[in-house]
């Protein structure tokens, strides 16, 4: 999936960004769980979360057109 096709918005990627980028600012302790659409993580991402104690759950919806037509996720 392309950037410009990804659903997630530019704001949210921001926020999530600095978000992440604090937690590893203030040395953030506790254990978080997250679950996440695999195609909304990019490299820098995934460097920030390994700076925290994260167990990352991926998921994607299938690599079947017809399966995401069927579910009502494409068009």
């Amino acid at each position: 999936m392309s950037d410009s096709e990804n659903t997630m918005s530019e704001p949210f990627i921001r926020w999530r960004k600095r978000f992440l980028e604090r937690l590893v600012s203030h040395k953030f302790k506790q254990k978080l769980w997250l679950e996440a659409r695999a195609d909304t993580f990019n490299e820098a991402d995934l460097d920030l979360l390994s700076k925290l104690d994260v167990d990352l759950g991926l998921g994607l919806d299938s690599g079947s057109k017809t399966m995401l037509l069927r579910m009502g996720k494409t068009r």
